[in-house]
């Protein structure tokens, strides 16, 4: 489980010494992976994760644009889909930790979703329909 934390925390904070910290760890047991491997089933997920590439979604806006969005998300549950939420409000704390979101705020005050891959982000969608949209075009099989 370590290792999968490790992992998205690296993302979440834009720091590849996390994400290569948990490729390490997934490096140094292979022959115990390879006798046991129900018993390692947290540090495969990890392996698969990191194989996979993940997704980081920011869903920035009041209380109620987050509800509506987070509604949509979960129709397209991807288990290498990492969500974080970005109220209009307060903010400071998840700043210090992820700096570069500072930036992705809601525009014109009202609901604004990024989509971002290899610590590179899409247009931001501003509707629910738009989103629908691109998690319908980003399902991987």
């Amino acid at each position: 489980m370590a290792a999968l934390n490790l992992y998205y925390l690296g993302r979440l904070a834009e720091k590849p010494a996390g994400e290569s910290f948990s490729a390490q760890i997934g490096a140094a047991f292979p022959d115990q992976v390879r006798r046991a491997q129900r018993g390692f089933s947290a540090l495969l997920q990890s392996v698969q994760v990191q194989v996979a590439g993940s997704r980081e979604i920011v869903i920035a806006g009041n209380s109620q644009d987050l509800d509506q969005a987070l509604t949509v998300l979960r129709k397209y549950y991807d288990l290498h889909t990492l969500t974080l939420d970005r109220p209009n409000e307060d903010f400071k704390q998840i700043e210090q930790l992820a700096g570069f979101r500072a930036y992705q705020k809601a525009t014109e005050a009202r609901l604004t979703v990024y989509i971002c891959e290899n610590y590179a982000c899409q247009q931001p969608l501003r509707d629910l329909e738009s989103l629908k949209q691109a998690l319908e075009d980003l399902r991987r099989d």
